[in-house]
């Protein structure tokens, strides 16, 4: 064993200081045997030595820093910390930050949602149809001539497109009329 180490009972006597234990009952359980005046000088004298000094700090050390990872952030310490954000920023008359932290309070608890949704219908045979189809095909359909935009002669035969009737001043506008039904 190198000089720098401790032995076993230096080392439960280190442990157990850096547990809350105090020094003359980290002294007996390590195992040491003193009784009277004696249990405290020497547990003081152990304690006060370097190499167990800087083991007993190296674990309070190593215990602060596991509690410190292992602290747990929930949605009650943020919104804690967001209710005092909140006040601080009313106090101070800051209200930039007092709306942050409102609007963060709201998205915390699903008042307010960071997503859109894409509502959007495509093109369908009928209104209906639970089947999309391309808008090219639907214009095709219904006889759109895609190259100039202008309905073909065959949807106009078809009935499919209308011209528009000019109305007079105050005449009323004509019906449309219904497309006959093709089967799919």
């Amino acid at each position: 064993m190198t000089r720098d180490r401790l032995n076993a009972k230096q080392e439960m006597f280190a442990q157990r200081v850096a547990s809350g234990d105090s020094l003359a009952e980290a002294y007996r359980q390590a195992g040491y045997e003193a009784t009277g005046e004696a249990l405290y000088v020497n547990a003081t004298t152990l304690s006060k030595k370097a190499k167990v000094a800087l083991r007993i700090d190296q674990i309070v050390l190593a215990r602060q820093r596991a509690v410190t990872a292992t602290q747990m952030v929930t949605a009650q310490t943020i919104t804690n910390m967001l209710m005092e954000t909140y006040r601080a920023g009313l106090d101070l008359k800051q209200v930039g930050a007092a709306a942050t932290a409102a609007m963060g309070l709201a998205k915390l608890h699903g008042l307010l949602v960071d997503k859109t949704e894409d509502v959007t219908r495509r093109a369908a045979r009928s209104p209906d149809a639970p089947v999309e189809i391309e808008v090219e095909s639907w214009l095709i359909e219904q006889g759109v001539d895609l190259s100039n935009g202008a309905p073909s002669p065959e949807s106009r035969a078809l009935g499919f497109v209308t011209d528009p009737v000019p109305a007079g001043d105050g005449a009323p506008l004509p019906e449309p009329r219904a497309a006959p039904c093709r089967e799919p």
